[in-house]
């Protein structure tokens, strides 16, 4: 990862090509591209990584627009036209739910899991699983336990 923040870097040091589109397209092709690939798993982890990872988004953002070190967050993404990653995880996987909401081996899936691991068992509320996510976005009926 560190590699493609250089490699934007040293993009933006270029006299002939110091457009903040371009570098903005560079971000998406090669960061936040990684980001949306394991969006079910990042979406439902530890509260821990969504916060790193949204740091190093500001980081990179930083770079794209040379954001003075004060600049709020909240600007910076409204200026560049990026979502907050949290924001941006949600969304993409209310999508995947809603793409798979006919997938009845899916389906099955959740209910299966929900109604073997009843919520005291569920690693102490320290995290949220995809299968509560989903449940939680009322895409299956009520498990009965």
């Amino acid at each position: 990862m560190e590699s493609k923040i250089n490699l934007i870097k040293r993009i933006k040091g270029f006299k002939w090509i110091t457009s903040t589109k371009t570098s903005i397209t560079l971000y998406k092709s090669f960061i936040r591209s990684i980001f949306d690939y394991c969006h079910v798993i990042t979406s439902s982890s530890t509260q821990k990584i969504i916060p790193e990872l949204q740091k190093l988004q500001n980081k990179i953002l930083r770079i794209i627009k040379y954001f003075p070190i004060k600049t709020s967050i909240v600007n910076m993404h409204k200026c560049l036209n990026i979502e907050m990653l949290e924001q941006r995880l949600e969304n993409l996987f209310l999508s995947f739910t809603q793409k798979k909401k006919s997938n009845n081996i899916l389906i099955d899936e959740v209910k299966q899991f929900l109604n073997h691991n009843p919520p005291t068992s569920r690693f102490s509320n320290r995290f949220t699983t995809p299968f509560e996510k989903w449940n939680k976005i009322q895409m299956l009926e009520p498990v009965i336990a």
